[in-house]
Parts: structure tokens; C-alpha cells; sequence
């Protein structure tokens, strides 16, 4: 059988096509392809999301669903959710049967963890918790875990000087009844390290003064 030119011309676009369309399933990034899912409370809880990058050796999520049983019970596609590294997202049962969520969340200046606590599948805390550092301990023999960390973060006010922008470092006791701000031991590293207490909240408007053994570098 005799075969013209332009039929080898046709099969060979066809090879080349196959080839392209290979390379290009190949080399398409997954993300988004579909949610990851972490289970709680013995399947009871789902935490969904669609990883969308990386970030600083961190995968990157949005389109967060928390499912409580059959019902979904809260949906986010604004938020940046990140899992630190696994250690998040958690989620307890609390000693009154509420469910309390911590989910770690981007944000502009520092990172932080979103809080939600739920009664009944409706929200009844959604509030935002520094994302607390490493070296958690009960630091006041109280019977709770302390964990701490910056709300924000602010450059240096002056390099070597003895004045900052506030900024109190927080302490959260992890509570039976969720996670609460102890505010003894807030106070207490305010009052080591600034000459002002200007309450719990970070305020780069307000200047304090530093107590000599913090000054800044």
C-alpha cells in the first residue's frame, strides 16, 4: 500500500502530541487535585483542605471544611491554613463536650492560630491565639500547661536602646474548658520587662520604656 507524505506527516503529530500531553500530566503540579483530610475524636471530626503551595518548607492549604459527623459545621476559603510543621491542626473534646479547634493560619506580619470552639455545631469562640513557641510547661505549678507566644511582630524601635514597641509576650494555660489566656504569668513578663503594664494587647503606637535587663540590641 502506497502511503503519502502528508499521512507520515499526520502520524508524526499525532507522536509529538502524545508525547507533550505525557510530559505535561507528568510535570503538573497536584495541588488542589484533591483535599487533604485529618481525622479527630476517633473519626468523629473532619479537617479538610486543599494544599495550594509551599511555603518556607511548609505545605500551604485553603478552602478549610470542618465536618462534625454528617453536618459541616464551618467552611473558610479566605484563610492560609499551614499544619507547623504536623503539629497542627488539633482539635479536643472539652470537659463540657464542646469542640475546641486550634488551626495554624498565615498572616501578614506572623504567623498565628485561629481558634474555634463549637456547641452544638454552632460557633460559639472564633478568636485568634498567638502561635505559641516551643518549651510548653505548667511554669506556676497550677496543675495547667503554659504555652506562650508573640500576637505580633514589630521591628526593633531603636537598635541598642532602652525603649520598645508594645508588645507582651502571652501566656495561655491549655484548660479543660479550652484555651485561656493566664494572665498572672502575662503580667509577670511584663512587669520584668517593660516599666508600663499597657494591658494584653500588641500596639506599635504605644513606646515603653525597657527595664535595664531587656534593653534591645
Amino acid at each position: 500500500m502506497k502511503i503519502e507524505w502528508y499521512q507520515l506527516g499526520i502520524v508524526f503529530l499525532l507522536l509529538v502530541s502524545g508525547i507533550i500531553c505525557n510530559t505535561q500530566n507528568e510535570d503538573a503540579p497536584i495541588w488542589g487535585s484533591s483535599p487533604t483530610e485529618w481525622y479527630f475524636l476517633d473519626n468523629e471530626c473532619l479537617i479538610s483542605a486543599k494544599e495550594v503551595g509551599v511555603v518556607e518548607a511548609q505545605k500551604i492549604y485553603k478552602d478549610v471544611k470542618i465536618k462534625l459527623g454528617e453536618d459541616i459545621i464551618y467552611e473558610n476559603d479566605k484563610i492560609m491554613l499551614f499544619n507547623h510543621f504536623g503539629i497542627l491542626p488539633i482539635v479536643r473534646k472539652l470537659d463540657n463536650s464542646n469542640i475546641e479547634v486550634l488551626m495554624g493560619i498565615k498572616a501578614p506580619e506572623i504567623d498565628k492560630i485561629k481558634r474555634l470552639i463549637f456547641d452544638n455545631n454552632e460557633i460559639v469562640v472564633n478568636d485568634t491565639l498567638p502561635l505559641f513557641s516551643g518549651n510548653h510547661k505548667n511554669i506556676d505549678d497550677d496543675n495547667f500547661v503554659e504555652f506562650a507566644g508573640f500576637l505580633n511582630k514589630f521591628e526593633s524601635y531603636c537598635s541598642n536602646c532602652d525603649s520598645a514597641y508594645y508588645n507582651p509576650l502571652l501566656y495561655y494555660e491549655m484548660h479543660p474548658m479550652g484555651f485561656k489566656l493566664d494572665t498572672t504569668a502575662t503580667l509577670k513578663w511584663i512587669e520584668s520587662h517593660y516599666e508600663q503594664n499597657l494591658g494584653f494587647l500588641p500596639d506599635k503606637t504605644k513606646i515603653v520604656r525597657l527595664k535595664k535587663k531587656t534593653v534591645s540590641s
